[in-house]
């Protein structure tokens, strides 16, 4: 089968090399078709917006502009998928969890804050190259498991995150600080949970329709740490001002702040992951 867009002024050779085949029941319509995709990746924009047709026949195949999500979806469910990407969040999530219990017991004293500072750092070097060899596959990635931009968007999240408890540890290591503050132990057992709720939900994109609700009570638990974070962070805040010593309130202000963001990403990662629920439901 030969396959032309509507408008036939617009030619595209499409060769054997070019084109894999499928089969399968668009919109379950009942309506079979065999149909082909180019595989190379210069002609991928055009292909995207486009409706072909079988000129042997004059049969309408699909609207490969996908008039709707669902279209969209169920589409993607017929092409070969690169999977890699869920390893790759797997791993990131296996670096994010490190990192936060290695600062968890640096505020508890378990490890010095030049141990632990050095500790993490190499662990966000770790999360940095992750996150690149990821995103390099998703610019080569024709067919992704789940919308592109929330690939993206969510290895930003992951790495974010090892980006922000990095900077703390490090101007704990720094700064010159010489006592944890009570907020401080609150902070991390935030952190601490936030993550492994986290991870969970994400390791539920490998099958979302099998883990949809445990990833949305999850998502639930993150947004509600991410506002008791908050709570903490403000009252923190709010106690440095009561005492006199300007160099301790620059220095303590500075670390809550990157505590915060760390959460922040976190809760930015869960609305992403809700957001590809609701897509896939």
């Amino acid at each position: 089968m030969r396959l032309v867009p509507h408008d036939e002024t617009l030619d595209y050779s499409l060769t054997n090399s070019q084109m894999v085949s499928y089969k399968g029941d668009f919109e379950g319509s009942g309506f079979h078709f065999v149909t082909h995709f180019i595989t190379s990746e210069r002609d991928v924009t055009n292909l995207l917006q486009l409706d072909f047709i079988d000129v042997t026949n004059k049969i309408p195949i699909f609207d490969v502009a996908f008039k709707t999500q669902k279209q969209k979806f169920m589409l993607r469910g017929l092409l070969p998928k690169e999977g890699a990407f869920f390893d790759y969040f797997d791993q990131l999530m296996d670096v994010n969890k490190n990192i936060s219990r290695t600062f968890l017991e640096m505020v508890e004293g378990k490890q010095s804050f030049e141990s632990a500072s050095t500790s993490i750092k190499k662990m966000e070097r770790e999360a940095d190259r992750i996150s690149r060899v990821c995103l390099d596959l998703l610019h080569r990635t024709f067919i992704t498991p789940i919308d592109r931009d929330d690939i993206f968007n969510l290895v930003k999240c992951l790495d974010g995150f090892a980006d922000n408890i990095n900077s703390s540890a490090y101007r704990f290591a720094n700064y010159g600080v010489e006592e944890v503050r009570n907020e401080t132990f609150e902070f991390a057992k935030v952190i601490i949970a936030a993550v492994d709720a986290l991870d969970v939900a994400m390791h539920g994109l490998k099958n979302i329709k099998k883990n949809d609700q445990v990833m949305r009570e999850k998502c639930v638990l993150i947004h509600d740490l991410e506002d008791e974070s908050d709570e903490i962070n403000r009252k923190a805040v709010a106690a440095l001002f009561s005492q006199n010593d300007v160099m301790m309130l620059l220095k303590w202000k500075s670390i809550f702040e990157r505590m915060e963001r760390a959460v922040d990403r976190l809760n930015h990662a869960a609305n992403i992951i809700e957001t590809v629920i609701i897509e896939q439901s």
